[in-house]
């Protein structure tokens, strides 16, 4: 049993009919789903994960590859991969897998200011050496060039320690983005292992259930609404044919749905002859 309650009225069964609303599919989807906050209430069994693939019926989406369909068919029946325990510890390793963030560039531009100073510094200090010479020679007055050059060199050797410090930072950042590489590259390394694995898992799924999603095809195929649907009216970002609808209609109907399905293309004359061809619980939009 399914229970909606709209602006319009509460609407309760298992094949209901709300296209003389104004409900939106993205609201009734995440109202099913419980994923965001809507002006919707729906009470139903909770969705099981192939509901994200099969529980939504549409021209203005790109409908899942054959495989993709099919294995989340099979996921909702009960079906595993052989592959899901290498699948779940690979992901596990890569959300725990974190790249460390590494600052080079600034470790090098404090290296460069320090030593730019400290060039700076050293030129001043010959210049007041030479300037405090010529004076001692000329017995004039020393104390101020002498001052300076007290000032002079001290700042040196803060701007020298500076540089040291700025250097080991340098190298410590440099050893860390050697770490950061490695990191990253074992990251590439573990997405594409899971990447593979996720393939692998949906070819072994969509395998376990392919001869009874051809039998339900060959009963489907002679649905007369399919011959009506208007595909030019469909999203032009997106491409759908008819047998891509075909697909998705035979996969949600072998498949094992708690929650609602929500059809918003214009395939069925009423949401109970929805209901039966889909053998589901079915809202049109």
């Amino acid at each position: 049993m399914v229970v909606v309650s709209t602006s319009h009225g509460v609407y309760d069964g298992t094949a209901l009919d709300l296209r003389d609303t104004t409900v939106a599919a993205a609201d009734l989807l995440a109202a099913i789903r419980g994923e965001s906050p809507t002006s919707l209430d729906v009470t139903c069994s909770s969705p099981t994960p192939p509901h994200d693939v099969l529980g939504h019926v549409s021209l203005d989406d790109a409908i899942p590859s054959r495989r993709a369909l099919l294995a989340a068919a099979a996921r909702s029946r009960g079906h595993t991969a052989p592959q899901r325990p290498a699948y779940d510890a690979s992901l596990r390793k890569l959300r725990e897998l974190e790249v460390p963030t590494v600052d080079v560039a600034t470790a090098r531009k404090r290296v460069a200011d320090a030593g730019a100073e400290e060039a700076q510094l050293r030129e001043r200090m010959a210049t007041l050496r030479g300037r405090l010479q010529a004076r001692r020679e000329t017995d004039a007055e020393t104390a101020s060039v002498t001052t300076d050059l007290t000032d002079t060199a001290a700042r040196l050797s803060e701007v020298e320690t500076e540089r040291i410090a700025a250097e080991q930072a340098l190298d410590r950042q440099e050893r860390r983005a050697a770490d950061a590489r490695e990191v990253r590259q074992r990251r590439l390394e573990l997405e594409d292992r899971v990447a593979n694995l996720e393939r692998r898992m949906r070819a072994s799924l969509a395998e376990r259930i392919s001869s009874v999603f051809d039998e339900e095809r060959d009963s489907l195929g002679s649905l007369d609404a399919l011959g009506s649907v208007e595909f030019d009216g469909a999203d032009a970002d997106v491409s759908v044919t008819s047998d891509d609808l075909l697909s998705q209609l035979v996969a949600v109907r072998v498949a094992d749905l708690a929650a609602p399905v929500v059809v918003s293309a214009s395939v069925f004359t009423d949401a109970r002859s929805a209901a039966r061809s889909l053998d589901a619980s079915v809202i049109l939009l």
